[in-house]
């Protein structure tokens, strides 16, 4: 277990002075994204930061082109993952125990360096892992604040994929009892929700930042061949790490029903791709469709990624029953493309207040196809009629936002 803190206080030095641990078990899908951004934003704001993290070398490569100055109040630390329970641990003890562990490891590496933060960052906060963090808080010494990622405990959903989300989905166990510093959210609609439990003034409003590096443009990249694949066809995109979420089937299913346009999934399939109807889809699609495009691979955010942003006509963001956010919005503003979003919850409260594409019923075949429609034959009437904010929904969502919203986390160190 955790060395139990004692209960001395220290001075709290002045935000410019004071040390910031970054900290992220995980490195799939957006997470080094977010940490490297997250990294970069405290740095433009004159803090120390220690950085800890799976991946250090990726990150210090990353971050090589910040300014010199900043890169001195910079280290990059390698954090094990999300510590298992023991082999034969009872199976309603092993989350208590796989957190203990977790955080004793991330304690003791707090302790190793001369610096101790002055808050800990959790750059993810996810329900499951922080579950017990309330019972545990006695024995986790730091001042800590994060980001809450997911919004299961405050939006309701009803699809079976989140039934596990749902089980750990408790924000009360921790929020009260944990005593965060402060707290971070990507959902604008939860924040009162979520200061009811730990104090007025203390949630601030993450924007969904996405990498904005230029797309990398040429015959031989991967946009090229979609391109080439596309043959003149209008392109829907379906990108990122693909899982059943992500709306895959009726991706397939819209294909399959709209051989005019060219579709494109892009990225692994970690579940479905080996059973099911999700195989059969997929066999079909690739036998069938004239304008299929299937790169199985993970694709790295930066100047690949975006390169197919840029070469799509739309952005497919159908994501089932998904109460949270997505930075594939604030990507497809980036590009100024229109994104296609499921109807009832965030995702369709931004697009249309926004104007950023169109809703559709995620379930309904033919309601995807006929949103694809109004946004792909005839693009410049629609940009026309709909008025699209991309500029202020990019504006909303960039590094400026965050760093304010940093800097309302920082006045609670």
């Amino acid at each position: 277990m955790l060395e139990k803190a004692d209960n001395q206080s220290t001075p709290r030095p002045a935000t410019r002075d004071a040390c910031i641990a970054l900290v992220e078990w995980n490195w799939v899908g957006h997470h080094p994204t977010y940490f490297c951004l997250f990294a970069e934003a405290l740095l433009s704001l004159g803090v120390q930061v220690r950085a800890l993290c799976p991946a250090p070398e990726e990150v210090a490569r990353k971050l090589g082109g910040l300014p010199s100055d900043w890169l001195a109040r910079l280290s990059v630390e390698k954090l094990p993952g999300w510590a298992d329970a023991p082999r034969g641990t009872p199976e309603g003890w092993k989350n208590l125990v796989s957190t203990a562990r977790s955080l004793r490891v991330l304690d003791r590496l707090l302790r190793k360096s001369s610096r101790r933060p002055d808050l800990v960052f959790f750059a993810c906060v996810h329900d499951w892992k922080f579950y017990h963090f309330g019972t545990l808080r006695p024995w986790f010494r730091w001042k800590w604040a994060g980001l809450y990622v997911h919004s299961f405990g405050f939006r309701p959903t009803k699809s079976p994929l989140y039934e596990h989300h749902r089980k750990w989905a408790k924000p009360e166990r921790f929020l009260g009892r944990g005593k965060p510093a402060a707290l971070a959210t990507l959902d604008e609609g939860v924040v009162e929700k979520v200061e009811a439990m730990i104090g007025a003034g203390k949630c601030a409003v993450f924007p969904d930042i996405a990498d904005a590096t230029a797309p990398e443009i040429g015959d031989d990249t991967l946009a090229g061949k979609l391109r080439r694949q596309a043959a003149g066809r209008k392109i829907v995109l379906l990108s990122g790490t693909l899982y059943p979420q992500r709306g895959v089937d009726q991706f397939l299913k819209t294909a399959l029903a709209n051989p005019q346009w060219c579709f494109a999934l892009v990225g692994e399939i970690p579940y479905f791709a080996e059973q099911g109807e999700g195989k059969a889809l997929l066999e079909r699609f690739l036998a069938e469709h004239p304008g299929a495009f299937y790169h199985p691979h993970k694709v790295p955010d930066g100047a690949v990624y975006n390169a197919l942003v840029a070469s799509c006509d739309a952005v497919w963001s159908v994501h089932v029953d998904w109460p949270g956010s997505s930075n594939t919005l604030t990507k497809a503003a980036l590009f100024e493309r229109p994104v296609l979003v499921g109807d009832g919850h965030l995702l369709a409260e931004r697009v249309r207040e926004f104007r950023l594409g169109e809703v559709c019923q995620e379930d309904s075949t033919a309601s995807a196809s006929q949103a694809l429609q109004t946004m792909l034959d005839a693009p410049e009437e629609w940009v026309t009629q709909k008025q699209p904010q991309w500029r202020e929904y990019r504006q909303k969502h960039s590094p400026e936002r965050l760093r304010a919203a940093f800097e309302k986390i920082l006045t609670h160190v």
